[in-house]
């Protein structure tokens, strides 16, 4: 596992919310930890774009299992860094959402746009 490099960007790790990648030969793994929220969204997002960059799989697997809060800037960031993998041709998922995070998409109406399905976690 490697800190994901944002070049210009502030890092990956803050107060809040802490990010590493790990590239394996199928896919990009981000492990995502901490609360994904409207004060972390903005690094999320630069950190699955930069995942996106580091691999060459064409697949990013992001676990979420390490998400203790999330709110709907969260939610709206999650489903932004799905489309913008799927913009540059990549398939994104999400793998061990917290029971938070999946009550909270389902209570929103997004767990099928998020693909926070039974198998998912």
């Amino acid at each position: 596992m490697c800190p994901i490099d944002l070049g210009a960007a502030d890092g990956v790790h803050s107060d809040l919310l802490t990010m590493h990648d790990e590239i394996r030969p199928t896919c990009v793994v981000l492990r995502v930890t901490g609360e994904l929220d409207l004060n972390t969204v903005g690094l999320f997002q630069a950190a699955a774009d930069a995942a996106c960059r580091n691999g060459g799989s064409k697949e990013l697997v992001v676990d979420i299992s390490g998400v203790t809060f999330c709110d709907v800037a969260g939610l709206r960031g999650l489903i932004d860094a799905r489309q913008s993998a799927r913009s540059i041709g990549w398939t994104l998922t999400y793998s061990g959402p917290t029971p938070f995070v999946r009550r909270l998409a389902k209570l929103v109406g997004l767990q099928d746009t998020l693909g926070l399905t039974a198998s998912s976690g």
